[in-house]
């Protein structure tokens, strides 16, 4: 969908409150699709997921009034959206009881298995932390928000090719500073404790899950 028939349905729902002309912008942006294959990346259920999607859907339709179409684009504020209530989601599930958690697929895994993907979250966590502002505001776009490297050039104010070059020194750094702390971790661990296995880029996609859960702590707080 071109810009400006994406800001005429916009102005019509605004206006009007068409539902004919918010299901026809969903349609074309592909906007609840992509929406619930992004939530799917931190609710594995199904049920949450779709539960979450449909929130974030009905949070737009009832608050596009807000929505300027000369400061953004609506996937990218529909995602915000759908950000805030994943994150809510999470939140809930932290007051799950003790008979939950023990159902829980991880807990299939061995304390030696969990003690190691603890330490390859803390290990990431640390090394998003140590980076600039920038380059988290990079990730955020593209990891979470799913934007193009177009669309984070035009919030950025870049070219397309400025934003991808951007985004891929993100990406390395991110790497390199993720090596480094598994590198310090191991050496201050025991001979004999088990070491978190990396190479790489292989293991930054491996735990993006603990990379995004930052990130949703991260933009919930911007």
């Amino acid at each position: 969908m071109d810009r400006k028939t994406e800001r005429e349905l916009i102005q019509c729902i605004q206006e009007t409150g068409c539902v004919r002309s918010y299901t026809r912008l969903l349609k074309e942006l592909n906007l609840y699709r992509d929406v619930f294959h992004f939530v799917r990346r931190y609710l594995p259920n199904p049920s949450d997921a779709e539960e979450v999607t449909q929130e974030s859907m009905f949070r737009a339709f009832h608050n596009i009034h807000s929505f300027d179409t000369s400061r953004g684009r609506f996937r990218s504020w529909t995602f915000g959206i759908a950000v805030h209530q994943a994150y809510d989601r999470l939140n809930e599930r932290k007051h799950r009881s003790l008979c939950e958690i023990e159902h829980l697929p991880a807990t299939n895994k061995s304390p030696e298995e969990m003690l190691q993907l603890l330490e390859l979250e803390e290990a990431l966590v640390e090394a998003i932390d140590e980076m600039g502002e920038r380059y988290q505001r990079i990730l955020v776009m593209y990891y979470v928000e799913g934007l193009s490297h177009k669309e984070i050039a035009e919030r950025e104010g870049i070219t397309a090719n400025n934003a991808g070059t951007i985004l891929n020194r993100a990406k390395d750094r991110c790497i390199k500073l993720y090596e480094e702390n598994l590198q310090s971790k191991s050496r201050l661990a025991s001979v004999n404790a088990p070491r978190p296995q990396s190479s790489g880029a292989h293991a930054f996609a491996d735990i993006l899950s603990a990379l995004n859960q930052r990130f949703l702590r991260y933009v919930s707080n911007r």
